[in-house]
Protein backbone atom coordinates (compact mmCIF):
# COMPACT_ATOMS: atom_id res chain seq x y z
CA UNK A 1 0.00 0.00 0.00
CA UNK A 2 1.87 3.17 -1.27
CA UNK A 3 1.35 6.64 0.01
CA UNK A 4 -0.45 9.20 -2.47
CA UNK A 5 1.65 12.20 -3.63
CA UNK A 6 -0.82 13.65 -6.32
CA UNK A 7 -0.96 17.01 -4.63
CA UNK A 8 2.97 17.80 -4.65
CA UNK A 9 3.23 16.73 -8.60
CA UNK A 10 0.09 19.01 -9.09
CA UNK A 11 -0.34 22.70 -8.70
CA UNK A 12 -1.35 23.51 -4.66
CA UNK A 13 -4.17 25.94 -6.69
CA UNK A 14 -4.99 23.75 -9.18
CA UNK A 15 -5.86 20.57 -6.51
CA UNK A 16 -7.57 22.69 -3.82
CA UNK A 17 -10.33 23.91 -6.16
CA UNK A 18 -10.41 20.09 -7.48
CA UNK A 19 -10.76 19.46 -3.88
CA UNK A 20 -13.04 22.19 -3.03
CA UNK A 21 -15.83 21.27 -5.39
CA UNK A 22 -15.74 17.25 -4.73
CA UNK A 23 -16.60 18.28 -1.28
CA UNK A 24 -19.18 20.56 -1.99
CA UNK A 25 -21.16 17.83 -4.29
CA UNK A 26 -23.64 15.74 -3.04
CA UNK A 27 -21.55 12.74 -2.94
CA UNK A 28 -20.91 11.19 0.77
CA UNK A 29 -17.56 10.94 2.06
CA UNK A 30 -18.19 7.23 1.60
CA UNK A 31 -18.65 7.00 -2.04
CA UNK A 32 -15.75 9.39 -2.87
CA UNK A 33 -13.28 7.34 -0.30
CA UNK A 34 -13.80 3.88 -0.85
CA UNK A 35 -10.68 3.40 1.13
CA UNK A 36 -9.72 5.21 4.75
CA UNK A 37 -7.01 7.54 4.28
CA UNK A 38 -5.07 9.69 6.54
CA UNK A 39 -3.28 12.99 5.61
CA UNK A 40 0.30 13.65 7.00
CA UNK A 41 1.96 17.13 7.52
CA UNK A 42 5.53 16.66 9.67
CA UNK A 43 8.16 18.60 10.83
CA UNK A 44 11.54 17.96 8.54
CA UNK A 45 12.62 16.36 5.50
CA UNK A 46 13.63 13.00 6.92
CA UNK A 47 10.60 12.67 8.73
CA UNK A 48 8.93 13.16 5.29
CA UNK A 49 11.04 10.76 3.65
CA UNK A 50 10.72 8.30 6.45
CA UNK A 51 6.96 8.44 7.21
CA UNK A 52 6.52 7.07 3.49
CA UNK A 53 8.08 3.70 4.72
CA UNK A 54 5.09 3.42 6.79
CA UNK A 55 3.39 1.06 4.68
CA UNK A 56 6.21 -1.25 5.24
CA UNK A 57 5.91 -1.00 9.15
CA UNK A 58 2.43 -1.73 8.95
CA UNK A 59 0.75 -4.50 8.30
CA UNK A 60 -2.41 -2.69 8.41
CA UNK A 61 -1.81 0.58 7.13
CA UNK A 62 -4.30 2.97 6.20
CA UNK A 63 -3.97 5.29 2.79
CA UNK A 64 -1.37 7.86 3.33
CA UNK A 65 -1.73 11.04 1.55
CA UNK A 66 1.22 13.11 2.13
CA UNK A 67 3.20 13.86 4.09
CA UNK A 68 3.29 17.64 3.56
CA UNK A 69 6.87 18.63 5.26
CA UNK A 70 7.24 21.68 6.86
CA UNK A 71 10.73 22.76 7.69
CA UNK A 72 12.70 24.89 9.54
CA UNK A 73 9.70 25.13 12.63
CA UNK A 74 12.60 25.57 15.36
CA UNK A 75 12.74 25.15 19.47
CA UNK A 76 11.66 28.25 19.99
CA UNK A 77 8.69 28.34 18.04
CA UNK A 78 5.47 28.63 20.55
CA UNK A 79 2.19 26.99 20.25
CA UNK A 80 0.72 29.23 18.02
CA UNK A 81 3.74 29.51 15.68
CA UNK A 82 3.46 26.21 14.94
CA UNK A 83 -0.25 26.19 14.69
CA UNK A 84 0.22 28.55 12.16
CA UNK A 85 3.48 26.77 10.09
CA UNK A 86 0.78 23.89 9.83
CA UNK A 87 -2.52 25.33 9.53
CA UNK A 88 -2.66 25.60 5.85
CA UNK A 89 -1.68 22.04 5.12
CA UNK A 90 -4.01 20.40 7.58
CA UNK A 91 -7.11 22.52 5.73
CA UNK A 92 -5.29 21.56 2.43
CA UNK A 93 -5.54 17.91 3.09
CA UNK A 94 -9.02 18.11 4.74
CA UNK A 95 -11.39 17.31 1.89
CA UNK A 96 -9.61 14.20 0.49
CA UNK A 97 -9.10 12.32 3.87
CA UNK A 98 -10.88 10.96 6.97
CA UNK A 99 -8.21 12.46 9.36
CA UNK A 100 -4.82 14.97 9.41
CA UNK A 101 -2.06 13.68 11.88
CA UNK A 102 0.64 16.68 12.51
CA UNK A 103 4.19 15.37 13.58
CA UNK A 104 6.50 17.52 14.99
CA UNK A 105 8.82 17.66 17.61
CA UNK A 106 9.19 18.93 21.62
CA UNK A 107 13.26 19.26 21.17
CA UNK A 108 14.35 20.93 24.13
CA UNK A 109 10.77 22.54 25.35
CA UNK A 110 10.08 21.83 29.05
CA UNK A 111 6.68 20.96 28.49
CA UNK A 112 5.81 17.54 28.33
CA UNK A 113 4.91 16.21 24.77
CA UNK A 114 1.68 15.40 25.48
CA UNK A 115 1.27 18.85 27.09
CA UNK A 116 2.69 20.79 23.76
CA UNK A 117 0.33 18.68 21.53
CA UNK A 118 -2.85 19.93 23.20
CA UNK A 119 -1.24 23.37 23.08
CA UNK A 120 -0.90 23.38 19.14
CA UNK A 121 -4.47 21.67 18.81
CA UNK A 122 -6.13 24.60 20.89
CA UNK A 123 -4.10 26.88 18.42
CA UNK A 124 -5.18 25.32 14.99
CA UNK A 125 -9.20 25.07 16.46
CA UNK A 126 -8.83 28.65 16.07
CA UNK A 127 -6.80 29.10 13.38
CA UNK A 128 -8.88 26.54 10.80
CA UNK A 129 -11.87 27.62 10.59
CA UNK A 130 -10.61 30.84 9.07
CA UNK A 131 -9.15 28.87 6.40
CA UNK A 132 -12.48 26.91 5.17
CA UNK A 133 -12.09 23.98 7.44
CA UNK A 134 -14.75 22.37 8.78
CA UNK A 135 -15.38 22.82 12.17
CA UNK A 136 -15.72 18.81 13.31
CA UNK A 137 -13.45 17.54 11.17
CA UNK A 138 -11.19 15.18 12.96
CA UNK A 139 -7.45 15.94 13.04
CA UNK A 140 -4.58 15.21 15.64
CA UNK A 141 -1.44 16.56 16.57
CA UNK A 142 1.31 14.19 18.09
CA UNK A 143 4.64 15.44 19.24
CA UNK A 144 7.78 12.92 18.95
CA UNK A 145 9.71 13.24 22.63
CA UNK A 146 12.14 14.79 21.97
CA UNK A 147 12.89 13.87 18.45
CA UNK A 148 12.15 11.34 14.99
CA UNK A 149 15.20 9.59 16.65
CA UNK A 150 13.02 8.49 20.17
CA UNK A 151 11.16 6.49 17.60
CA UNK A 152 14.23 5.05 16.06
CA UNK A 153 15.73 4.27 19.84
CA UNK A 154 12.50 2.42 20.77
CA UNK A 155 13.78 -0.44 18.54
CA UNK A 156 17.58 0.12 19.66
CA UNK A 157 17.84 -3.58 19.94
CA UNK A 158 16.85 -4.62 16.09
CA UNK A 159 18.86 -1.43 14.92
CA UNK A 160 21.73 -2.83 17.15
CA UNK A 161 22.17 -6.45 16.14
CA UNK A 162 23.54 -9.27 18.64
CA UNK A 163 27.20 -8.21 18.15
CA UNK A 164 27.11 -4.37 19.75
CA UNK A 165 26.52 -3.35 23.04
CA UNK A 166 23.59 -1.00 24.24
CA UNK A 167 21.85 -0.16 27.52
CA UNK A 168 18.73 -1.48 27.71
CA UNK A 169 16.89 2.01 28.50
CA UNK A 170 13.98 3.99 28.01
CA UNK A 171 15.34 6.97 25.52
CA UNK A 172 11.92 8.66 25.54
CA UNK A 173 12.20 12.22 26.44
CA UNK A 174 16.02 12.05 25.59
CA UNK A 175 18.32 15.28 25.94
CA UNK A 176 21.99 15.55 25.99
CA UNK A 177 23.94 18.88 25.80
CA UNK A 178 26.42 19.43 23.16
CA UNK A 179 29.99 19.63 24.02
CA UNK A 180 32.43 21.17 22.57
CA UNK A 181 33.14 25.20 22.65
CA UNK A 182 31.85 25.36 18.82
CA UNK A 183 28.63 23.37 19.33
CA UNK A 184 25.29 24.66 21.28
CA UNK A 185 21.98 22.94 21.84
CA UNK A 186 20.99 19.83 22.41
CA UNK A 187 21.48 16.25 21.12
CA UNK A 188 17.85 14.31 21.02
CA UNK A 189 19.21 10.79 20.47
CA UNK A 190 21.68 11.25 17.24
CA UNK A 191 24.30 11.18 20.08
CA UNK A 192 22.89 7.39 21.39
CA UNK A 193 22.77 5.75 17.68
CA UNK A 194 26.51 6.98 16.91
CA UNK A 195 27.83 5.50 19.55
CA UNK A 196 25.89 2.27 19.13
CA UNK A 197 26.08 1.88 15.41
CA UNK A 198 29.16 4.05 14.84
CA UNK A 199 27.71 6.69 13.21
CA UNK A 200 24.41 8.21 12.50
CA UNK A 201 23.42 11.01 10.52
CA UNK A 202 19.94 12.55 10.18
CA UNK A 203 19.61 12.84 6.57
CA UNK A 204 21.24 9.95 5.38
CA UNK A 205 20.56 7.13 7.69
CA UNK A 206 16.94 7.94 9.21
CA UNK A 207 15.01 6.97 6.57
CA UNK A 208 16.81 4.00 6.13
CA UNK A 209 16.75 2.89 10.06
CA UNK A 210 13.23 4.17 10.41
CA UNK A 211 12.46 1.07 7.81
CA UNK A 212 14.04 -2.04 9.82
CA UNK A 213 12.65 -0.98 13.15
CA UNK A 214 9.35 -3.25 14.47
CA UNK A 215 6.31 -1.43 15.17
CA UNK A 216 5.29 -4.27 17.67
CA UNK A 217 8.90 -3.09 19.76
CA UNK A 218 9.20 0.69 19.77
CA UNK A 219 5.57 1.44 19.72
CA UNK A 220 5.09 0.54 23.05
CA UNK A 221 4.76 2.73 26.24
CA UNK A 222 8.94 2.28 27.85
CA UNK A 223 10.00 2.75 31.09
CA UNK A 224 12.99 1.73 33.69
CA UNK A 225 14.85 -1.31 32.07
CA UNK A 226 12.95 -1.54 28.23
CA UNK A 227 12.51 -0.25 25.14
CA UNK A 228 9.67 1.49 23.29
CA UNK A 229 8.44 5.34 22.80
CA UNK A 230 5.37 6.44 23.85
CA UNK A 231 4.93 9.46 21.70
CA UNK A 232 5.31 6.79 18.43
CA UNK A 233 2.47 3.98 20.76
CA UNK A 234 0.45 7.11 20.14
CA UNK A 235 0.78 7.70 16.66
CA UNK A 236 0.62 4.33 16.09
CA UNK A 237 -2.61 3.91 17.96
CA UNK A 238 -4.25 7.08 15.51
CA UNK A 239 -3.36 4.84 12.22
CA UNK A 240 -4.84 2.12 13.52
CA UNK A 241 -7.73 3.64 14.55
CA UNK A 242 -8.10 5.13 11.06
CA UNK A 243 -7.62 1.96 9.23
CA UNK A 244 -10.67 0.52 10.67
Amino acid sequence: MGCSAEYQVTSRSGIRESRRRRRDTSESRAARMPARSVGLVVEGKTEGKAFKLLPKLLNDCPRLDGPAVVDGIGAEATPEQVARRVAKDVAFLQPDNDTVVVVVDRECRVVSAVDFAAEVRTELARLLPALGAENDYPYHVVVADRAFEAWLLGDLKCLAGPRRTYAVKCYEGHQRVKGGTRSSGYHYGDDVLKEVLGDYEKVRDGPRLFEKIHAEHAGVRCGRGSYGSQSFALFLAILASSAT
